[in-house]
């Protein structure tokens, strides 16, 4: 749930264009380095799953092709819930960590006054 809520951060946080976010054409590259690092540092020897697409997915053609704990992990507890909750968490704490402080992405009309930011409307 850690790794997928980091993954996830981290992504909005690169990919945000109302923030600073690195040159196109090195995004790719970017999130491919932050996948493997959070492998490296969260992931076991048998693989880690911070991508819901990739647990949900071989859970589910485990379960149709026969092996009935495909949902549960070895001790029994059905593991398959956390990668999704841990997107949700990571989403949520970048919109409430980051997102909100940002100007807003929406542009103005010739002679119309400028919305107010986000960051101005929660400060107060």
């Amino acid at each position: 749930m850690i790794g997928t809520a980091i993954l996830l951060f981290l992504i909005i946080a690169i990919t945000d264009a109302t923030g600073t976010t690195p040159a196109a054409h090195l995004v790719p590259f970017v999130i491919g380095l932050l996948v493997v690092g959070i492998g490296m540092a969260w992931g076991t020897n048998a693989g880690y799953a911070t991508n819901p697409a990739r647990d949900f997915g071989p859970r589910l053609a485990s379960f149709l092709t026969g092996y009935e704990g495909a949902f549960r992990d070895q001790t029994g507890y059905p593991y398959f819930w956390i990668p999704i909750i841990g997107g949700l968490a990571g989403a949520g704490l970048y919109q409430l960590l980051i997102g909100r402080f940002l100007p807003s992405a929406v542009p103005q009309e010739p002679g119309e006054l400028p919305a107010p930011d986000r960051a101005e409307a929660t400060r107060g």
